[in-house]
């Protein structure tokens, strides 16, 4: 059983039919504690976790997001937009530090401005570039031979 604080709902927005819930724990032991199992759990069914997955009846994904700075939440929904756009392969915040990853399975990298994932997404398209470059020139090389 987490040690839960506090829990209520936010007020619903005018266009919208549900709004959030937020769970407020009494320790970041018991947070990372939980972002870790829902990580693992997201991981191995390779899917989101939904209230069905919780006990409930409803098949409605559960999204969890922790508390930001305004700085730290501009810069995290920035990397997600990248990311939506294939830009990045993830964007993600751990006890509020944003972290994105260029490629599947490559290491992750802590960003603390916009420039610097601009810097890591312009380095990425450039390597792209030269790869392919590579390939088309290894390409008709071995169509002349």
């Amino acid at each position: 059983m987490l040690p839960v604080r506090d829990i209520f709902r936010l007020p619903a927005k005018k266009d919208k039919t549900s709004s959030p819930i937020v769970v407020k724990l009494s320790c970041s032991q018991a947070r990372n504690h939980l972002f870790k199992a829902v990580a693992g759990f997201c991981k191995e069914k390779k899917r989101s976790i939904t209230l069905k997955d919780i006990g409930l009846s409803e098949q409605t994904n559960v999204y969890l997001h922790e508390s930001l700075t305004k700085a730290n939440r501009e810069l995290m929904f920035y990397a997600a937009q990248l990311k939506r756009q294939s830009m990045l392969a993830a964007a993600f915040s751990i006890r509020g530090q944003v972290f994105v990853r260029m490629q599947k399975g490559a290491d992750a990298i802590r960003v603390f401005e916009k420039d610097e994932i601009d810097k890591l997404v312009s380095a990425q398209a450039l390597a792209n570039a030269q790869t392919m470059q590579n390939q088309h020139a290894n390409d008709t090389t071995q169509h002349i031979l």
